[in-house]
């Protein structure tokens, strides 16, 4: 491997990063159309089979939809919490920014 790299006008870790430049456009140029080609068998196979999903997966995706719901929800409250502070922060701003005499 390193034979082929035995340039001596650039270091090492150029020439190992041309050689993975040149491999990393060989490989998508060849799985492009394998990539697209399983996705669409996927979605086939997914469409095909989609009523016996709930027979497996029936409780585990009540499980994960609560998960899901609980997190939206510890979202909603941290974003009030975080308005809150920020509201509190601009009013201590004003008031403090206000003549004394007011």
């Amino acid at each position: 491997m390193f034979a082929r790299h035995a340039n001596t006008s650039g270091s090492l870790n150029e020439n190992c990063a041309a050689e993975l430049e040149g491999r990393r456009n060989k490989a998508t140029s060849v799985a492009g159309p394998n990539i697209n080609g399983s996705r669409i068998l996927w979605l086939v196979v997914f469409v095909n089979n989609f009523s016996q999903y709930n027979k497996l997966f029936g409780s585990i995706g009540t499980f994960i939809v609560v998960l899901i719901w609980i997190y939206i929800m510890s979202f909603a409250v941290i974003l009030g919490f975080e308005l809150n502070a920020r509201i509190i922060e601009r009013e201590r701003i004003e008031e403090d920014s206000l003549p004394s005499g007011q």
